[in-house]
This record gives structure tokens, C-alpha cells and sequence, in this order.
């Protein structure tokens, strides 16, 4: 049995509380890190006596979907969670909960969405949901939320409730119900500090376009891949790095691939992946097993991957993008598997000395 956290209950409370108002379309913000999806996984339950249909959680990659099915079978054991992407087909005859593929059920013009009885839909569930206003998203709710079935619940998360596009979110959802920052959540013991070191580089972005709150990617790869600010990162991380377990955001899929030939030349175990990567599932599985010291992920690792050993990420992709930011940044405050609130084994355990940037290095915090 898996036990709420303070800030847990809390939201959970809230997206009742807010439901029994009236509030039918609500975002809760949870750091990354805290948990958001046993939160949606513990609502199943507690929203039954409202809501006794079917609910469909929505993401857009397959480590999502799989993650949340995952969580959802060890919170409710006893219900059936079905997948509905690519070749795997739910049976929404049957299923109580259905993990589906954006890119499946939103499909313009697909057919998958014809076999489902979308009034027995009553809780659409939307994954980092900062990505709601896009059409894929919105042909699905379209499908569920109607107008008249006033009583049904649309329920967004996500560890960053803006876009750097500039889109409103207020277009999807009446009221943000509880926020949890990752502020809060290192101070209360939930996720772990930050440690930062800046490199300095020769690197000259002044000529890189910007275009929906971001740089221009091709742009940005061609000013950021070169051979000597590759070498840089690969010293630094030398340096600082510990030899953690380490995820390193790049701006193109060549971009990793040069990255990791760089930390290969350096005698560290390292590998490129990419959103089609044929060997995708390889490759994060040695990561995750420590075979694979360095991932040098383009577009894969950046939102709702789970991954408490990671240790260290490098950000060798520079951003103007506060949700790509924190994004980033959230993929490595999580908590060891089994470890509880930090502030509690901190009291009872012995300290390790904190680690300090080397006195008159080029890095500094």
C-alpha cells in the first residue's frame, strides 16, 4: 500500500473540494519529482462515488504511458488498465482505466476513437498538461468533455502550468486547484537540493533567431556543436561530475551523437539516443542499470521520465525556455527509490562533508 505524502493529500482534497464546487476542468502543479501520477492514481478511487466511469489518462510518449500504467496497477491492483498506442489496443469494454498515446487517440481523422463509448468516459486525465492547447490534445477532449455531460471531470498536470509559446491555459481549464513547487519540495524535504556549476564557453549566440519563446533549433545546433565546446563539457563533467549517473540534454540528434563520441574518447561509457532511436529501450535499460554512464538524449528524456538514479544532467542545450528549463532540471531532483523525506534520514544518519567547486577553477556554482 503506497502511502500519501502531506502535499498529497492535500491535492487530492483539493480536486474534490474543487470538483463539489463546480469546478469541472482543473490543473493541479506538482514539482517534478512529487509524485503527480500517484496522485491521479489514488483519485480513481477516491473520485468513484462521483465518478463511477471509465478514465483515460492522456501522454505523449511511450515511457508515459507505460509509466503511469505501471503506477496505476500498484496503487489499484485490483482494477484493469489498459494501453492504447500503436499496436497495443485497449478494450474499452472492459477497461477501467485506459493509458493512452496522444499521438493515437488524437490522430486527426483516426478510427481508434470510434469503438469507445465516450459517455462512459467521465475522467479524462491529460499528462503534462502544459501541452493541452495543442489540436491533438483537443480532439480528444472534444470527445469526452462535451457540454452535456456537465458532470464530467477534466483534469490536467504538470510541473510547469505555462508555455513558452505563449499560449493560455486558461483557453482548457477553469482553475489551477493546488500548486506544489520544487522549491517547497526541497525545503520540505521531498526532493533533493541542487548542486550548479556554470562553464564558460567561447560560444557566440547573438546570431541565433528565437521563435516561440525559444531559440531556433537548427540555428542553435550549428552555434552549439563544435568540437572544442564538446571537449569543455566532457572536462567539466570530468571534474565534477563524480562519475554519477548522467543525462546530458543536446540540441539535435547529432549534437548527441558528437557528444557522446567525445565522452567515448575520454574512456567513459556513453551513448546517443533520440525519439526514434531503434535501440531506444537498449539503451535507456543500460542506463538505468549503470552500464551506460552517460546518455546523450535529443527530445526523449525531457518531460516524465522516471529515473531516481540519475545524478547528473548536463545542460549542453541552451534555452530561453523557463518550462525547458525546469523540465531539464527536474529529471534530477528526485528522491533514492525506498527513501522516505530526506529531512528525516538526514537526522538520523551521518553526513557526507559537502562537495565544493575545485578553488580556482573555471566552474563555479
Amino acid at each position: 500500500m503506497i502511502q500519501d505524502r502531506p502535499f498529497q493529500e492535500e491535492c487530492e482534497g483539493a480536486v474534490l473540494s474543487e470538483y463539489d464546487k463546480g469546478v469541472r476542468r482543473m490543473l493541479i502543479s506538482l514539482a517534478t519529482g512529487t509524485g503527480k501520477t500517484i496522485v491521479f492514481s489514488k483519485l480513481y478511487e477516491k473520485l468513484r462515488s462521483r465518478l463511477p466511469g471509465q478514465m483515460i489518462v492522456l501522454a505523449h510518449t511511450e515511457e508515459l504511458v507505460d509509466q503511469n500504467r505501471a503506477k496505476m496497477l500498484l496503487v489499484n491492483p485490483d482494477i484493469k488498465v489498459d494501453k492504447e498506442m500503436a499496436e497495443h489496443k485497449a478494450d474499452p469494454s472492459t477497461a477501467d482505466v485506459i493509458m493512452a498515446s496522444v499521438a493515437t487517440l488524437g490522430r486527426k481523422g483516426t478510427k481508434r476513437v470510434d469503438v469507445y463509448n465516450w459517455e462512459r468516459v467521465d475522467k479524462l486525465v491529460i499528462d503534462e498538461a502544459h501541452h493541452s492547447t495543442a489540436d491533438s490534445y483537443k480532439r480528444v477532449i472534444d470527445l469526452a468533455i462535451r457540454p452535456e455531460w456537465a458532470h464530467k471531470l477534466l483534469l490536467g498536470v504538470t510541473a510547469t502550468p505555462q508555455r513558452s509559446d505563449g499560449k493560455a491555459l486558461a483557453e482548457i481549464y477553469q482553475k489551477v486547484a493546488y500548486v506544489y513547487s520544487i522549491r517547497q519540495a526541497i525545503e520540505d524535504g521531498w526532493l533533493v537540493d541542487i548542486r550548479g556549476y556554470r562553464v564558460r564557453t567561447d560560444t557566440d549566440l547573438s546570431g541565433v533567431e528565437k521563435s516561440k519563446g525559444d531559440f531556433v533549433q537548427d540555428q542553435l545546433a550549428a552555434a552549439v556543436n563544435t568540437p572544442e565546446r564538446n571537449r569543455r563539457i566532457v572536462k567539466a563533467w570530468l571534474q565534477l561530475g563524480e562519475s554519477r549517473n548522467t543525462v546530458v540534454f543536446c540540441v539535435g540528434i547529432q549534437h548527441a551523437k558528437d557528444l557522446a563520441a567525445e565522452f567515448i574518447k575520454q574512456g567513459v561509457q556513453a551513448d546517443a539516443i533520440w525519439g526514434d532511436d531503434p535501440d531506444r529501450a537498449d539503451k535507456l535499460k543500460l542506463h538505468r542499470e549503470g552500464t551506460i554512464n552517460v546518455l546523450c538524449n535529443c527530445g526523449v528524456l525531457v518531460e516524465g521520465y522516471d529515473d531516481w538514479r540519475i545524478g547528473c544532467i548536463l545542460l549542453a542545450r541552451p534555452t530561453q525556455s523557463p518550462v525547458l528549463f525546469t523540465q531539464m532540471v527536474g529529471r534530477v531532483t528526485r528522491l533514492q527509490e525506498g527513501l522516505g523525506n530526506l529531512k528525516e534520514w538526514l537526522s538520523t544518519n551521518a553526513l557526507c562533508a559537502p562537495y565544493a567547486a575545485v578553488e580556482g577553477s573555471e566552474y563555479y556554482t
